[in-house]
């Protein structure tokens, strides 16, 4: 991918978003920048701290309300992320308690929860 993408940021959207306006880059090398979804609280559902406090042990507010979709990255720091997003992604799904409460977001909290594993912090634009 690295002779494809040479650029320094990506953005990360999914196939059902509609972009109305031009986004700024708000993202910096060290902080990605990702849309707040207010459903992706760690204390938002009953069961989210307990869920949440199984796959990271810092403090729940280290687990942003934000998700890969949409979000600016640095690429480098995209690329240190990705292999954990995905294993952890996967974990989740394998768990019974993590899929059925994480449901069709899984992935997105596999995303925020690697990022609070790596100190990332987004700046998270409402």
């Amino acid at each position: 991918y690295k002779e494809r993408i040479c650029e320094d940021y990506i953005f990360i959207m999914e196939g059902d978003h509609l972009i109305l306006q031009p986004i700024p880059n708000l993202a910096s090398e060290s902080n990605p920048a990702g849309f707040f979804f207010p459903y992706m609280s760690p204390d938002q559902v009953p069961l989210h701290p307990k869920v949440v406090g199984k796959w990271y042990k810092g403090p729940r507010e280290h687990v942003q309300p934000t998700g890969p979709s949409p979000a600016i990255i640095h690429a480098k720091m995209l690329e240190r992320i990705t292999q954990d997003w995905y294993d952890l992604s996967v974990e989740l799904k394998r768990d019974p308690e993590s899929d059925q409460c994480f449901g069709w977001v899984l992935e997105m909290w596999g995303w925020t929860i690697t990022c609070a594993r790596h100190g990332i912090k987004h700046t998270v634009i409402q």
